[in-house]
This record gives C-alpha cells, structure tokens and sequence, in this order.
C-alpha cells in the first residue's frame, strides 16, 4: 500500500490532461538551404506574456544527402544551449523531462553540416506552451 494521499495520486494520474486543457501543442518546422560547415537559424520562436513553453522532442535532418548533421537548441535571450544533438543524415531528440522556456523568451533552433556542397537542412520543435 502507498503512503501517497488520494488527492496526490490523482493528480498524478491526472497530469497528462492537465496540460491538454490548459496548455496548446507547438509543433514548428524550419527549413534552411546550408553550405557546408556553417550553423544556420532553422526555428525562429520568441514567447509571448505569460507563456511557457515545455520542449518534449526536436529534430533536424539533412534532407536531400547523407552527411553528418549537428543541431542545436539555443536560448537567445539567455545566451545558453538547451540541447545539442548529431548524427547521419539526421537525428530525434526526446527528452526524459521537458526542458522549460519562460515568457518572453527566445529560442532558436540550428543546425549545421559538413559535406562539400550546400544541402537542405530541416528542423522540428514539439513541445506544450502553458499559458499562466
């Protein structure tokens, strides 16, 4: 037997429709034609006035090669990386936890490659934006 209360227990169980009725989806896609070596801006998103956003999962694949491809997910405001990220031809990131973004913030996200020519490179951002 747990030692959790029930009023604790429920709302647990009851997380994932607690931000379906508060929170709405961000799914954003971002694309940039690359030269090779260089970080392009492939997402863009700044939150509006008490907006979070939680980020669960992002992408970037190299969309017409089979390069290495790297990505990042930046917080312009702060200046910080949230998230980096490599592989061939692409990669998905999942996180275990959401990673947070407060209002009024900026992020970005990149992505580079390093085959000879320029190449297409495309992004994805998925996450909930709670409005407090």
């Amino acid at each position: 037997m747990s030692d959790m209360p029930d009023y604790a227990a429920k709302m647990i169980r009851d997380l994932p429709d607690w931000r379906a009725v508060l929170g709405q989806d961000l799914d954003e896609f971002g694309m940039a034609f690359c030269a090779p070596s260089f970080g392009y801006t492939l997402i863009d998103y700044t939150l509006g006035v008490g907006e979070y956003l939680l980020i669960y999962d992002w992408s970037v694949v190299m969309a017409d090669g089979k390069g290495n491809v790297y990505g990042e997910i930046y917080n312009v405001t702060r200046a910080v990386t949230i998230a980096l990220c490599g592989g061939v031809q692409g990669f998905q990131g999942t996180f275990s936890k959401p990673k947070v973004v407060p209002e009024l913030e900026r992020v970005r996200v990149r992505g580079a490659h390093w085959e000879a020519v320029d190449h297409w490179l495309s992004a994805y951002l998925g996450g909930i934006i709670l409005s407090i």
